[in-house]
């Protein structure tokens, strides 16, 4: 997760004139804020208008799903791919291995189907902790780990191996 919105100057523009209204309402008028609180309070809420507004605060990569819904897909520029408080589809059906190459997929307080084509030698290595994933197969993981190897892996060829994990959150594994 990048941290811009923290540098940029509407943040601290608006966070520096809301503490200076507090400190005059607290000299003049007699208020008194914990300027901590208060300080705290007003972050929440820019992070929060933020979100509600598509700000440029929380734009991640393109491999990164933050706080949004959105399909990634696949490809040579990464091997990681992460969903995170959001709804998104992996697309890792176009992939296919000159090498043997692995991946990671990880899914935390969010939903995310990951797409495999079942043409492509695939090894998806799924895993839960207090989410739910499922694979192809049927069999659904809630805490612990479940292998999944689609029709066309093979061992000794190369292939793909997705290590696919789901914290506080759903991922289903399907064949496209």
């Amino acid at each position: 997760m990048r941290a811009g919105f923290v540098f940029s100057q509407v943040f601290w523009g608006m966070f520096l004139i809301l503490l200076g209204l507090l400190a005059i309402m607290r000299t003049y008028f007699n208020l008194h804020f914990s300027l901590f609180r208060v300080a705290i309070s007003l972050f929440f809420i820019y992070i929060g208008l933020s979100i509600l507004l598509g700000g440029p605060g929380y734009r991640g990569d393109r491999d990164t799903v933050l706080f949004e819904n959105r399909t990634v897909r696949v490809g040579d520029h990464s091997d990681k791919y992460s969903v995170i408080f959001g709804n998104s589809v992996v697309d890792a059906s176009s992939a296919t291995p000159e090498r043997s190459r692995v991946l990671e997929v990880n899914v935390i307080f969010s939903r995310g189907i990951l797409r495999i084509a079942p043409s492509s030698p695939v090894k998806v290595v799924l895993s839960s902790a207090f989410g739910s994933g499922k694979a192809p197969d049927g069999s659904v993981v809630n805490f612990g780990t479940h292998t999944y190897k689609s029709p066309a892996f093979k061992e000794g060829e190369p292939y793909i191996e997705i290590r696919a994990s789901a914290v506080f959150g759903a991922l289903d594994v399907v064949i496209r």
